[in-house]
């Protein structure tokens, strides 16, 4: 009896997708704590950001849901907005496929790394440069 118990233990577990289980820690509003813009020369500058980043699960068992982007910062000397919203979905386990409703557009992106209060959030390609959001969930 104690290994019907195990199995079934195992196969709960294992049930749980990774992408799943990336949405639920994903699930709410992040404030940007660091920007940093790169191109492909290697070049890299860290940038002041104000704003918020907000995703919303589809559901419990989800890997998709909606988005939106409301930031501000500054870059080579110009005031810049990034402001978006649309859909998402997570595959293999940390690659963020963005869908704009403002623009028709899609952008592929990755989860660096997600924990309970931290963020790291690439968009590595969107109008010749690359986009490193290092983010805190807001509370």
């Amino acid at each position: 009896m104690k290994f019907v118990g195990l199995i079934l233990a195992i196969i709960f577990v294992a049930g749980c997708s990774k992408e799943v289980q990336k949405n639920k820690q994903f699930d709410g509003v992040w404030k940007p704590v660091t920007l940093t813009i790169f191109n492909y020369n290697g070049l890299k500058n860290e940038v002041p950001i104000l704003g918020f980043i907000k995703f919303s699960r589809d559901g419990k068992k989800s890997k998709s849901g909606t988005y939106e982007f409301a930031v501000n910062y500054s870059f080579q000397g110009n005031d810049d907005a990034y402001i978006d919203h649309g859909t998402y979905v997570i595959d293999n386990g940390n690659v963020v496929t963005l869908k704009s409703a403002v623009d028709a557009s899609e952008t592929m992106s990755t989860i660096v790394y997600i924990t309970k209060d931290d963020l790291k959030f690439e968009i590595p390609n969107k109008n010749f440069l690359g986009y490193y959001f290092l983010m805190k969930k807001e509370k």
